[in-house]
This record gives structure tokens, sequence and C-alpha cells, in this order.
């Protein structure tokens, strides 16, 4: 009798051992779908701020691109025969226009602080890109799209270096000798082409950077080359009706003669 009550009891205690951990499962589980509600919640939320941010960044960008950019409309002005002269450029008479605005505003505007904020951005990305593949062991092709991102954001960042490196040089050089050396000397006039060249040349190669080494760029610009041909397709299928045979039923018609 003893031995048939003691398992008896044990079979009550398994299975309210069991019942609890199916309600503490349970449970779990409840507290993680709340958990993951709550994620997707903050997620929704967090889209539209990203969204307000982005949109009052570009609206920042645009409005202090034109302040700064203002004064450059008085750079020149129209002089007898309808010829350009220099007016604030003019280092005789706004000599502070030349050097406060020209040379050290430009300098820090138009080089120092994009090299920076590049440097810095792409820095954090490769580290981040490094600690993925620390933790994520064994995917290698993950590890050579993140080399191939390492790679791109390292020539993306020297590459503006060099192209605005000899610019910047002009600007200070200028500063020191406190005029436009190209008015004084040929070979500072080509050495000025030169950089505008460099820019220029920068500002064109980027598109094919970004398309050499970045896989999703070019799957991205596919898609859009793919949709704009397919768009024009259906705007030439509307266009112009097709028979079953594949022709223009106009061109059909003016090609048989007609029967009488």
């Amino acid at each position: 009798m003893k031995e048939r009550s003691a398992i008896a009891s044990s079979k009550k205690k398994k299975k309210k051992k069991k019942k609890e951990e199916e309600a503490a499962t349970k449970k779990r589980k409840a507290t993680e779908t709340i958990k993951e509600g709550d994620e997707d919640d903050d997620v929704k939320q967090s889209i539209p701020k990203a969204k307000r941010k982005i949109r009052e960044t570009r609206i920042f960008i645009i409005i202090f691109s034109i302040v700064f950019n203002f004064p450059r409309f008085f750079d020149y002005k129209i002089g007898d025969g309808y010829l350009s002269e220099m007016w604030m450029l003019d280092t005789e008479k706004h000599w502070w226009y030349f050097m406060f605005y020209f040379i050290i505003l430009s300098v820090l505007f138009d080089y120092f602080l994009p090299f920076l904020i590049m440097t810095i951005a792409n820095y954090h990305v490769i580290r981040a890109l490094q600690e993925s593949d620390e933790v994520i062991t064994g995917l290698a092709v993950q590890k050579r799209k993140d080399q191939k991102t390492t790679v791109m954001l390292l020539v993306v960042t020297i590459f503006f270096a060099f192209c605005h490196l000899f610019s910047m040089f002009l600007k200070v050089a200028e500063s020191i000798f406190g005029g436009f050396l190209t008015q004084t000397s040929f070979y500072w006039e080509v050495f000025a082409e030169f950089t505008i060249f460099l820019i220029i040349f920068h500002t064109s190669s980027t598109f094919f950077i970004y398309y050499g080494f970045s896989e999703k760029f070019r799957t991205i610009f596919h898609d859009i080359i793919r949709c704009r041909q397919r768009l024009d397709d259906v705007k030439c299928s509307t266009y112009l009706p097709v028979n079953s045979s594949g022709i223009p039923s106009e061109a059909k018609s003016r090609k048989s003669p007609a029967v009488v």
C-alpha cells in the first residue's frame, strides 16, 4: 500500500510539475509575443520620425547651401561694354571678403569639414563591419561583401582627399601671397585648371566606384533601368495597338493594298 501511494504521489508531482512547466512556457511565449509586438510598434513609430528627420535635414542643407553661396553673386559685376569685372573679389578694395569668405570659409566648408565627416562616418561603418565579422563566423560570402564595402569606403575617402587637395592648396597659397596667383603666372593658371579638372573628374567618377564595389548598388541600378524599360514598353503598347501577329495594325494597313 505504501509503495502504491508513493507511486501515485510521484505521478501527481510529475503531472503538477509538467503543468507548471507548460504554464511557464506559455507565459514566456506570451511575454515574448508582447515584446515583439512592442518592438514592432517601436519600429513603426520610429520610421515616421526617421523620415521626418531626413526631410528636415534635406531642407536645412538646401537652405544653408543657398545662404552660404549667396555672396558669390557679388563676386563680379557687369562693367562697360557688358564685360565682367571683379567686385567683391577685388583684393585691394575688399581684402576682408577675399580672406574670410573666399579662402577661410571655402576651405572649411568645401574641403575640411566634408573630408572630416566622411572620414569619421566611414571609420564607424568599417568598425561595425569588423565587429559583425567577429560575431558571424563561417560566412565567407558575407565576409567578402564586407571587405568590398570596406575597400569601397576607403577608396571614396582617399579619392575625395586627392582630388580636392590641390584646390585647397591653391587657396591656401593665395591666402599667403594675398592675391590671385593665376593672374600673375601662367603656370599657376595651368595649375588652377588642373584643380578644376580634378574636381569635375571626382564628381563624375564616384558613380563608377559605387558600381564597381557595391553589389547592392548594381542590383538597384539594374532594377531601375529594367523598370524604366518596362514603363517604356507599356507606353509603346498603349500608343501602338498590336494584333496577334505582333505587327502594329497601322503598319499592316499601309503595306497591304486596298481590296476592292
